[in-house]
């Protein structure tokens, strides 16, 4: 869901898996921990790897992920589940937990640069 969210957001690509050919710019999303607060919403913790080809292009990218993060209370985003059927979720709260906001973490094995957010997000679905 919050890979739809930022297709929907964002003109780079955003993906789950690091592509086997790393495109310029994207940001990857990742799974760093979830709970569910009640019957109908989850809370995943997801951390946002952006990545650009210098520093200053990737913590611009975070900061703009960060933005679209903040704003995307009360959201309605439309996703395919893993059968490839189209869903409906609802982003019912989002709270960047990272300190400081986006915070630069290069990477020594790779020449582009990364800059990372780390976002709860609430999350209810219509399963």
């Amino acid at each position: 869901m919050a890979i739809a969210l930022l297709k929907s957001k964002q003109p780079v690509r955003v993906v789950g898996t690091v592509p086997a050919t790393r495109p310029p710019v994207f940001v990857r999303v990742d799974l760093a921990d979830a709970n569910r607060s009640n019957l109908v919403t989850v809370k995943p913790m997801l951390i946002f790897e952006c990545w650009a080809s210098n520093s200053v292009a990737a913590e611009e990218l975070a900061n703009s992920i960060a933005d679209v993060l903040e704003s995307c209370e009360a959201e309605s985003v439309v996703y395919k589940d893993a059968a490839g059927v189209d869903r409906r979720a609802w982003i019912n709260s989002a709270e960047i937990v990272s300190d400081p906001r986006p915070f630069d973490d290069p990477d020594p094995a790779i020449s582009q640069s990364r800059w990372q957010v780390v976002a709860e997000l609430g999350i209810a679905t219509n399963q």
